[in-house]
């Protein structure tokens, strides 16, 4: 299987998958003009990589610092399938990376992950320019 790489661009993520290293990423601002367009070959990736099946230990990383509904949608979709996966092998790890005085941002995940059993950590940064970098 491949490796997914999508450059940022000012209204969308970026995104790298790495089944070799079993590595998914997810940074920056997110509001596609059209969300389906830009998530769906996400999301067809991951129904990909998760069927192979993996059992070595899965990191999924997310640094978001601004989500639309749309795109919130979509990435709930993709927790749902790592969710699944994770009830059967047990060997997904999820941190949510955010800065310290966005607690919309933490509110908005921590109400997205109380809706599935997935275990995850978050990470605060602080920065003294306001941008999250990981």
């Amino acid at each position: 299987m491949r490796k997914l790489t999508i450059a940022p661009t000012n209204e969308t993520l970026k995104i790298n998958l790495d089944p070799d290293k079993n590595n998914l990423f997810f940074s920056g601002f997110s509001y596609p003009s059209d969300a389906i367009d830009f998530f769906q070959p996400v999301l067809e990736w991951i129904d990909e990589y998760l069927s192979l099946p993996v059992t070595s230990p899965i990191s999924v990383g997310f640094a978001i610092e601004y989500i639309n509904t749309s795109s919130l949608n979509y990435i709930f979709r993709i927790l749902e399938l790592l969710d699944t996966h994770h009830q059967e092998y047990k060997n997904v790890r999820l941190v949510w990376n955010y800065l310290n005085d966005d607690e919309d941002t933490l509110e908005v995940w921590k109400n997205l992950m109380s809706e599935l059993n997935l275990p995850f950590e978050v990470i605060v940064h602080s920065t003294s320019d306001g941008k999250l970098r990981v």
